[in-house]
């Protein structure tokens, strides 16, 4: 979570997307749509219950696998990678960040205004021409209402991939507390040690 009161947030979607989603009616029938819907009805379903959502909000990243189709689901900067056997990282989600290019474009339309990333610092989503209301460094999250005005939308993107079995070893799905400092492909390096010396011991 992130902003004044983004533990309670992100506590209350983890629950709230972990508890409803098996229950959505098209969640054996059409996965991506029970996804899609439970991501939005949780943003509002905050509102309706008094979350403090108005300077707060929370990015999110959920994989189901149903034998070997694993459909991901994600709004913000969390981030799925996948790491296979031969040690390489396969990032399965793309960072919704306010300046790429399939984002930029709505939040523009909608009135906002975006700051592009420099020298390692995050693209901001703004109120304001001058760039002083908000900053917002994602371009879809849960909560957050005092940007849902601007474009930052709680709909998640959705990816389908085919898990295969003689390849895929692994998946880390992290916030950008791990990505903003640590490389997809390093994170399944220290992944891939780790069980290898789990593996080693026993």
């Amino acid at each position: 979570g992130h902003g004044e009161r983004g533990d309670i947030v992100s506590d209350y979607c983890m629950k709230y997307i972990r508890d409803t989603l098996c229950t959505h009616p098209k969640f054996e029938s059409d996965l991506k749509t029970a996804l899609i819907e439970t991501f939005v009805r949780c943003d509002e379903k905050m509102a309706q219950d008094d979350v403090p959502v108005i300077h707060s909000g929370t990015t999110a990243v959920v994989a189901v696998l149903v034998g070997n189709k694993m459909t991901i689901a994600s709004v913000g900067d969390s981030r799925a990678v996948l790491g296979r056997k031969d040690g390489t990282a396969k990032d399965l989600t793309v960072d919704q960040n306010p300046d790429h290019p399939l984002e930029m474009p709505r939040i523009l339309k909608a009135g906002g205004f975006v700051k592009k990333g420099v020298d390692g610092l995050s693209s901001r989503v703004y109120l304001n021409k001058e760039l002083t209301m908000v900053g917002l460094a994602m371009a879809r999250s849960l909560g957050d209402r005092c940007v849902k005005h601007v474009g930052v939308i709680a709909e998640p993107a959705v990816v389908e991939y085919t898990v295969d079995d003689a390849e895929d070893a692994f998946i880390i799905m992290a916030s950008d507390g791990i990505w903003e400092f640590v490389p997809s492909q390093y994170a399944v390096d220290l992944a891939s040690d780790e069980l290898k010396h789990s593996n080693d011991a026993t």
